[in-house]
């Protein structure tokens, strides 16, 4: 189950204006009895924030933070949880870059906490 919702519109007098904030929750679980293999996620739990047109000038930029969480088929603590912030930079009407941050505690308390760099380039023809 997913629920998104724009929460602040920058410009609420404007039909169909996106920019402003907006929320997103989402709830996962397994139903069934069948056996899983070792890498399966059980259930897990996803919320967050995103911005679009945060900076002024930029309205179709978007920025987020969002935090996850996931209980895992693994031995140890079996779950862990992960905090992501990301701003995707619109170039063009066909093309975004999108810097991004991941930090992930505990993945099943097996290994060491880590720190994700990434960057996403976007086109579309």
């Amino acid at each position: 189950m997913q629920i998104e919702q724009l929460v602040a519109c920058e410009n609420p007098g404007e039909e169909g204006d996106t920019q402003g904030l907006g929320a997103f929750v989402r709830y996962s679980t397994r139903f069934g009895n069948r056996e899983l293999p070792i890498t399966s996620v059980w259930g897990g739990f996803v919320a967050g924030v995103v911005y679009q047109g945060l900076i002024p000038g930029r309205d179709d930029d978007v920025a987020g933070a969002g935090v996850a969480w996931a209980k895992l088929n693994q031995d140890g603590t079996s779950q862990e949880t992960a905090v992501e912030v990301f701003y995707k930079a619109s170039l063009q009407s066909w093309l975004s870059i999108q810097p991004d941050l991941q930090y992930i505690a505990s993945p099943s308390r097996i290994y060491r906490d880590e720190l994700a760099v990434g960057i996403r380039f976007e086109a579309g023809f």
